[in-house]
């Protein structure tokens, strides 16, 4: 199967699953939010890229130039924007559940820090070499506060639950994504390596998600 492909498919997976549970348990909701989050994320991002983007950068090659010293205007701009805010979505998400299931806080300032980071995006544009440095910073701000909230977790003594060991699975790949994933070299050009990654977290959830179904219908 196709890895893009497979990763759709374990993301489906898994977030169905956290929905099933979630109706047992509400509590699990902001897990199950955060995987049809980032399946529509990024089903919208591939079809930007192909029914806007890579249109857009053949038309000037068509031309005889090269699509990264052109700057997009209109419509192929605002994918283009939209694209990265789409991407920066997910390490936002994931500080966002750290900060709640692991505080008991709401994400606020989360909300505030995205929507710095897409004005700042905008303001930008193009970026060129420079989108790899923000991707890199979005993602190891959010690492730094996922990481805060799990050692308050920890310190807290509070009783292993579900959603803590969702929620740990999630910050510890992202942790594994920026020291020994993608984000140690050429984002854009080791991206599959990235999605090998993204996939054995999915299977973990749905691993663990299982898990508590079945707990939970020997217990009944």
């Amino acid at each position: 199967m196709n890895l893009v492909l497979l990763a759709y498919a374990a993301t489906a997976g898994a977030a169905a699953l956290a929905w099933a549970i979630a109706r047992r348990k509400p509590d699990h909701r902001p897990i199950a939010w955060l995987l049809t989050l980032y399946l529509l994320a990024n089903l919208g991002r591939r079809a930007l890229r192909e029914l806007v983007i890579a249109p857009a950068r053949d038309a000037i090659r068509a031309q005889g130039l090269d699509p990264a010293a052109i700057p997009f205007i209109g419509w192929e701009r605002v994918a283009v924007d939209i694209d990265g805010a789409l991407f920066i979505a997910w390490p936002a998400g994931v500080a966002a559940l750290a900060i709640w299931v692991f505080t008991k806080r709401r994400p606020w300032g989360v909300l505030i820090a995205y929507a710095t980071a897409m004005a700042f995006m905008v303001a930008t544009y193009p970026r060129g070499a420079d989108l790899q440095r923000l991707y890199l910073a979005v993602e190891l701000a959010a690492m730094c506060a996922s990481l805060g909230c799990l050692l308050v977790w920890f310190r807290s003594r509070e009783p292993l639950s579900l959603k803590a060991v969702a929620t740990g699975i999630i910050v510890s790949v992202e942790l594994a994504m920026v020291t020994g994933g993608p984000y140690r070299g050429n984002i854009f050009l080791t991206w599959q390596r990235a999605q090998q990654i993204l996939i054995v977290m999915f299977m973990a959830l749905i691993a663990v998600h299982l898990a508590s179904i079945w707990r939970s219908r020997d217990s009944t």
